[in-house]
């Protein structure tokens, strides 16, 4: 890791100014946590920081760049999907009314806590799931496995063969899509639209 240091970071989402003059430096190895109320801006500065929200005033450096306008992978900065939120954004009208009628701890767990986690469970599957398929590809192209279909894209790109570049590209995107409509589909479909939590999912 490097220093990360945040000078007067800014953030509007068109006239609604969601952060203000947000500085903070931080060392190389230094545990860092931001606390804050829900919807202070935690979650937009981290963001920012990770390149997957374009930061409007204010500079961010990582290490001795300003990586304001640089895409997200080339700023060598991962994130974790936080399912922790989504235990702590299960309603508490739930938890005492199951309580009120006799719920074990065990019961709370499995019939109140994981459907109501669901949403951000199901999302930090999909997550994984892209981040897993895309090091699979590449660590095909740099094993140089004759098989792998990373390595049959960058050959085909060497020797411009588009047709069989496109056809691998065509089964790259085909499988994770086939995941997406059988399985996290399926599981959606069983789960949160089964259980009327679509519009809490999408929001």
């Amino acid at each position: 890791m490097a220093n990360v240091s945040i000078n007067s970071a800014g953030k509007y989402y068109g006239a609604l100014e969601v952060l203000k003059g947000v500085s903070v430096d931080i060392e190389d190895g230094q545990f860092v946590v931001l606390v804050g109320p829900s919807g202070c801006g935690k979650s937009t500065l981290l963001r920012m920081i990770a390149g997957l929200e374009q930061i409007t005033s204010g500079e961010i450096e990582i290490g001795d760049r300003v990586v304001n306008n640089l895409p997200p992978k080339e700023r060598d900065i991962a994130m974790v999907f936080n399912t922790w939120s989504g235990v702590r954004s299960v309603n508490p009208l739930w938890l005492r009314a199951a309580g009120a009628m006799g719920a074990d701890e065990q019961s709370l767990f499995w019939k109140v806590i994981i459907p109501g986690a669901s949403p951000f469970i199901i999302t930090g599957m999909r997550q994984a799931f892209l981040r897993a398929w895309i090091a699979v590809v590449g660590a095909e192209m740099i094993a140089a496995s004759d098989w792998g279909l990373g390595w049959v894209i960058f050959d085909a790109k060497e020797f411009l063969n588009a047709d069989i570049m496109l056809a691998s590209l065509l089964v790259i995107g085909g499988i994770g899509y086939a995941f997406e409509r059988l399985v996290f589909g399926s599981i959606e479909r069983a789960t949160v639209q089964r259980w009327g939590m679509v519009r809490m999912a999408k929001g």
